[in-house]
């Protein structure tokens, strides 16, 4: 599974911040960029629904953390 530090860094390095995730359109390339990132044997097994869930459980975190 990939973790959340390296899908952090995968977005970071194609220029997507996790706030600007709320949009549907951002949000889908964010995930097809964090699946990618995922070595092909371990794909088979992760899933594109696992990877845009964590993506956008990582979002929620980030906006989460900006209300405190």
């Amino acid at each position: 599974m990939i973790s959340k530090e390296k899908i952090q860094e995968v977005l970071r390095n194609h220029g997507i911040t996790l706030e600007s995730v709320k949009n549907p359109l951002i949000l889908e390339k964010a995930s097809i960029l964090a699946y990618k990132a995922v070595p092909i044997p371990i794909r088979w097994f992760v899933g594109k629904k696992r990877v845009k869930k964590l993506v956008l459980s990582l979002a929620e975190n980030i906006s989460a953390k900006n209300r405190l």
